[in-house]
This record gives structure tokens, C-alpha cells and sequence, in this order.
């Protein structure tokens, strides 16, 4: 068991992080023509030791799909152009504005008990502004939350910070009959579904500031056709947010149940603050 990170450019620039407990991947410039934009997928393996390397080599040599169970878990999520597990969108007019794929990626280090990874992204114009993005992620050794700080400036050249920007942290459903948990008092925000009909159960769960507005919203450009909730928060002087996102599932033998996804999410929130 150990953090792992990798730049995957032999599948289209994809760039892939892991634990013990859980894996994530987030998109890159070979998928600027396609639905993909800056939302984070996650992958549910069942074993402690890295996925990464071998899921990769396997589905891309046709032995076998990375999309089907083999013993070690499987990537059923659906992303599309939502914001998925945790990603960022900036809220506009009551509306989620995402950034398309990633414009740079760097793995800032990896080691076997953690790794930080860096992205940037630009945001179409907004009122004749454009806003660029810079997410940095840590994902450590037995935890099921990647620790997200990201800023948001203004203009490629100055780098002006966005201070006071709404922005939303987003969760992604999978089915229509997930089931959604709000507490913008704590700053806990939740989905309790499938990965796929049929499939084990899934949690996903995000922890922002308390009292950020949480808006339920329908998603129907891409797959999947189901709702995603938001978690509005306003960038500070510096035009930074700091939260926390990730996901358990049954399969991994730690996400029992429902209630048992709340109550990890409530003890995260109580032992690290956001």
C-alpha cells in the first residue's frame, strides 16, 4: 500500500493519483474536442496496492477493460462535463460554468505515504473576463478525501487574484434515484447512489465552509442523466478556496451503508476542519 501519482500520456493525457483506499483521474489536452472538462473521476478499487500502473497497461494492450471488475475493482463512474467527484466550476447566474480539460499538469511530488498534484485551467469568458484556475491536490496515505486548495486570478499575463468569485464545489450522481444530503451548516454535502444500476452503492462527499449554499441542480448535456448538487462559496483576498472531496463504496469493505459515508464525513469534518 502506498500514494501514487502519474501523468498518463500514452491514454490521452490523462492524470491518475491513488491510496490505499481510493483513485482518481482528471482529464487532459488530447480531450479538449471531446464532452470531458475539468471534473474529477474516480476509479473503485477493492485492494490496498496500487491500480494505477496495471489498469492502464491492461486496457490499453485489450487484455482487459478497466471498465469491467477483475478482482480489484473497476471505473463505473460517469463524469461528462460535470465537475464529478469534487471538482470546481465557477457559479454564474445561478448557473455551474465549468472549465474544460486541464491546460498543465505536474505531480509536485509522490511518496509512499502522500502525493500532491497541480492543474491549471481556463474558464470561458465571463462579462469579458476570463478567470484561469490553479488546483493543487493532496490525497493521503488511508484517506478516502483528496485535500483541495485552488485560485482563481484574473488575466494569463498578471495573475490578478479573483477575490470575492462564487464558485461551486459540485458532486456528480449516477442514477435518478440517488439520494442527496445537505448541511450547510457544518459544511457537509453528500450523494448515497450506484455506480452503476445494479452495482454496489456509492458515496460521494464533500466538505467546504459552513453556511456555503447548496443548490440541487439537474444535469442533461451529457451522460449521465442525473443531478448534481453544489456547495456556492466565495474566494477569499487572494482569491483562494480550500475543501476537501472524495468517496467511499461498498466494495472496498469501509462503506458499509449510508449512514456509515455521513458519519466519516462528520469525523473528517470534526478532526481537520475543512
Amino acid at each position: 500500500p502506498r500514494a501514487y501519482a502519474r501523468l498518463v500520456p500514452e491514454r490521452k493525457d490523462d492524470l491518475a493519483w491513488e491510496n490505499d483506499k481510493v483513485a482518481f483521474r482528471c482529464y487532459g489536452p488530447a480531450l479538449r474536442a471531446g464532452d470531458e472538462a475539468s471534473g474529477i473521476d474516480l476509479w473503485a478499487k477493492k485492494v490496498p496496492r496500487p491500480v494505477i500502473d496495471r489498469w492502464y497497461a491492461d486496457d490499453l494492450a485489450g487484455r482487459r477493460s478497466y471498465h469491467e471488475d477483475h478482482g480489484e475493482g473497476y471505473d463505473g463512474y460517469q463524469v461528462g462535463d460535470s465537475p464529478g467527484c469534487g471538482g470546481l466550476v465557477i457559479w454564474q447566474d445561478d448557473k455551474p460554468v465549468p472549465a474544460d480539460v486541464y491546460d498543465q499538469a505536474a505531480i509536485r511530488f509522490t511518496k509512499p505515504d502522500v502525493v500532491e498534484i497541480e492543474t491549471t485551467y481556463t474558464y470561458p469568458a465571463i462579462q469579458g473576463k476570463v478567470y484561469h484556475e490553479t488546483r493543487t491536490l493532496t490525497l493521503r496515505l488511508g484517506q478516502h478525501l483528496n485535500e483541495i486548495t485552488s485560485r482563481f486570478t484574473l488575466d494569463a499575463g498578471q495573475r490578478r487574484p479573483a477575490a470575492g468569485l462564487d464558485v461551486a464545489v459540485g458532486l456528480m450522481a449516477q442514477t435518478p434515484a440517488a439520494k442527496f444530503t445537505c448541511r450547510p451548516e457544518s459544511g457537509v454535502m453528500a450523494v448515497w447512489d450506484v455506480l452503476m444500476p445494479g452495482k454496489e452503492p456509492l458515496g460521494l462527499g464533500a466538505l467546504v465552509p459552513p453556511g456555503a449554499r447548496m443548490v440541487r441542480l439537474a444535469h442533461t448535456t451529457t451522460e449521465p442523466k442525473a443531478d448534481q448538487v453544489f456547495a456556492v462559496v466565495r474566494t477569499d483576498d487572494q482569491g483562494r478556496i480550500r475543501y476537501r472531496a472524495g468517496f467511499g463504496w461498498k466494495g472496498d469493505g469501509a462503506t458499509p451503508s449510508q449512514q456509515a459515508w455521513l458519519d466519516s464525513l462528520d469525523n473528517a469534518r470534526q478532526a481537520g476542519g475543512n
